[in-house]
């Protein structure tokens, strides 16, 4: 069975169940034929002999028919068209009178039946149907009529039956076999097609679908629900070869600069504060190199759906403080003040350093497009369940054919004066990949007046 193709697996299984149900109704129709057939005999010979029993009269102690020409009819002399045949016996079997079509036989009587019988007996080698009825006269026991009929007939119509039915069983199945591998074949060529196409796809060739079937059956789900899977597939091969080419553009970068710098350094001898200038330079780089490694780790880690979440209750608004703290000398390095007012603790129940990713990208992107001397305000409030969390700045903003696109990896919006902000251009995507974690809404837009606001609708 293991070695069958579908096809031949679908129509062995059926010609299985088929054939079972064929050979029942074989079987059943063999019974119901048979019973009918010996049923209409006995009906038959019932009639006769009712008949017949009915002619019959006592005449001084002998059994005689009342009208002599019931010997004389066709069934009683001829033994080729449904012969009848009748005997008539006295009490111990003797006989007194028989049809002529009885020749030399004589029919048997059976001692210690009483009343009306009817039984296969044999004659001449033959099967009879036989009725025995005793005759009374009055009380006494004048003798018995035996009417018979011979079985060769009925016996011939139920074994041409049973040949029939024994030629054309197997017949009938092997057609039944080639009609639901036929039906079968037909009913798979979808499935024969997917194989097909599933055949001709690879990495390279994604595009490739396959056909939907025109009836809207279970086929059609299956060949829908493929060409949703490729697509998917497609879509991660493409942002896995993106993803690729934009992380080793990134990676590069930092390790060529280093490399420059040092092999600029090894030119020619340097004073200890070119040296240490450089030296500086390249642990910056190396640092912005660890950075970025960090977010590609943490957005390999949210692509393979591996990121695990471990809620607990704490203080949003200590969170918040440690984070500017952390960003201290960067904020005063640009003499940023920052204006927030936490003096009301917030519970909330979430995954705290999950969410401390959030917040720092957010507040480390209001710090880089912060100007010099400008204000970052930071707030937090609470209304049905839900904390509000809003980061501003004073800074450039986002341009309006940009704002579409903050998203995306390796973005990194335009600066005034520059080609693209600094940054790997990973914050943001991370950011929205963690609120999405976290069942966090994230809104940035533009201020009114001027700069950038990022809002956090966190569930408590």
């Amino acid at each position: 069975m293991r070695n069958l193709s579908f096809t031949n697996r679908i129509a062995f299984y059926f010609i299985l169940s088929t054939g079972f149900l064929v050979f029942l109704i074989f079987i059943a129709t063999y019974q119901i034929v048979s019973t009918t057939v010996n049923n209409r005999v006995d009906q038959n010979l019932r009639a006769e002999a009712t008949h017949h029993f009915s002619e019959l009269i006592a005449d001084h102690g002998k059994l005689v028919f009342r009208d002599l020409d019931e010997w004389r009819e066709k069934e009683h002399n001829d033994l080729n068209v449904n012969p009848i045949l009748v005997q008539i016996v006295d009490e111990f079997g003797n006989l007194i009178e028989k049809s002529p079509n009885l020749k030399k036989e004589q029919m048997q009587l059976k001692k210690g039946l009483t009343g009306y019988q009817i039984y296969n007996e044999s004659l001449n080698s033959e099967l009879v149907r036989q009725v025995q009825i005793p005759f009374y006269d009055g009380k006494l026991l004048e003798g018995y009529l035996l009417v018979a009929t011979p079985l060769e007939a009925a016996k011939m119509v139920i074994q041409n039956l049973k040949d029939v039915m024994i030629l054309t069983y197997p017949i009938a199945l092997l057609i039944l076999f080639f009609l639901a591998k036929f039906i079968a074949s037909r009913s798979i060529q979808p499935v024969t097609e997917i194989i097909h196409t599933a055949e001709t796809i690879n990495k390279e060739n994604l595009s490739s679908r396959v056909k939907l079937p025109s009836n809207k059956d279970e086929l059609y789900q299956l060949s829908e629900t493929i060409n949703n899977l490729l697509g998917r597939i497609e879509n991660a091969v493409i942002r896995e070869k993106q993803f690729t080419s934009d992380a080793s553009h990134e990676l590069r970068t930092p390790l060529s600069i280093i490399k420059g710098t040092l092999e600029v350094l090894l030119r020619k001898s340097r004073t200890e504060e070119e040296y240490k200038d450089k030296i500086g330079y390249c642990i910056n780089e190396t640092n912005r190199l660890n950075d970025l490694l960090d977010q590609l780790l943490l957005l390999a880690r949210q692509e393979s759906n591996s990121l695990n979440t471990h809620p607990s209750n704490f203080d949003i608004n200590s969170l918040l403080l440690d984070i500017i703290n952390r960003y201290s000398i960067r904020i005063c390095g640009k003499y940023i003040q920052v204006s927030f007012d936490f003096s009301k603790e917030i519970l909330i129940h979430s995954d705290s350093n999950l969410l401390s990713i959030i917040l720092s990208n957010l507040l480390s992107n209001a710090i880089k497009f912060s100007p010099e001397n400008s204000k970052i305000t930071i707030s937090v409030s609470e209304k049905n369940q839900v904390v509000t969390c809003k980061i501003s700045d004073e800074g450039i903003g986002i341009a309006e054919n940009e704002i579409n696109k903050i998203y995306e990896k390796f973005y990194r919006a335009s600066l005034s004066g520059q080609t693209v902000a600094e940054g790997s251009g990973l914050g943001l995507s991370i950011t929205k990949r963690l609120c999405d974690t976290l069942n966090i809404q994230l809104d940035i837009k533009n201020n009114e007046k001027k700069g950038t606001e990022a809002v956090l609708q966190i569930p408590k």
